[in-house]
């Protein structure tokens, strides 16, 4: 069955428990012809800043096997030279390596990567829309503004929180009015991230917002009020 276990993957999570002492065999398990071989040696790679590591981790990026992508896509998280694997990745037809990749690429925090963080604003799934909100809060590059306050408007709230959120860690007054537009959100875990990120630009404009904010209809948005 599927959930069967073998012998390769449980030598792989073996490999995975040693970690640092096992890196010449890790770096040959990721030529291994097992998916959960090559998988479970990306995950264990991930953590190592051995120089060789990056090198063997570019090619599972373009392995035929999903599971191996998905790990490969959160190991090439921070490291130089990953960006292009990447962002080939970010646009991978698996919804989990798109987070992953996303996610990455806002570790990353490479400018030229801003652009194709953005444009997966517009993915049909909610959850890689998350995640790029989160990425493009961690570039702290104003020109994430556009994108971010679009995803501010998404139809999911859970989208809007993390829009919102993100436009707070530009720390730029030109997302002012994104944010102060949040504090009318139907969804008031959406509204006390906005009366967050608005004590995050640290600005006159924002008295105002945050005094008509104490009266919000929820005690969650009033006490976050108080504290920023």
């Amino acid at each position: 069955s599927g959930s069967r276990t073998t012998p390769g993957r449980e030598a792989s999570r073996a490999l995975a428990s040693i970690g640092r002492a096992a890196v010449e065999p890790l770096l040959q398990a990721v030529r291994s012809n097992t998916p959960a071989v090559r998988a479970y040696a990306a995950r264990a790679l991930s953590g190592l800043r051995d120089p060789r590591v990056t090198e063997a981790l570019l090619p599972l990026a373009k392995d035929a096997d999903v599971l191996v992508r998905l790990e490969a896509a959160t190991a090439l998280g921070r490291r130089r030279g990953a960006a292009a694997a990447l962002v080939a990745l970010a646009k991978d037809s698996d919804v989990g390596v798109r987070m992953n990749a996303i996610r990455a690429l806002g570790q990353l925090r490479d400018p030229q990567t801003l652009n194709v963080v953005a444009a997966a604003a517009g993915d049909r799934e909610t959850f890689v829309r998350e995640r790029v909100a989160m990425a493009l809060g961690r570039f702290r590059d104003i020109k994430a503004l556009g994108p971010l306050t679009r995803l501010s408007s998404d139809q999911a709230h859970e989208v809007r929180e993390r829009a919102v959120s993100a436009l707070g860690q530009l720390r730029d007054l030109q997302a002012f009015d994104a944010i102060a537009a949040r504090l009318r959100d139907d969804d008031p875990a959406v509204r006390q991230h906005a009366v967050s990120a608005l004590g995050q630009l640290r600005s006159p404009r924002a008295v105002e917002p945050l005094l008509a904010a104490v009266k919000d209809s929820d005690a969650g948005v009033q006490r976050h009020v108080v504290v920023h």
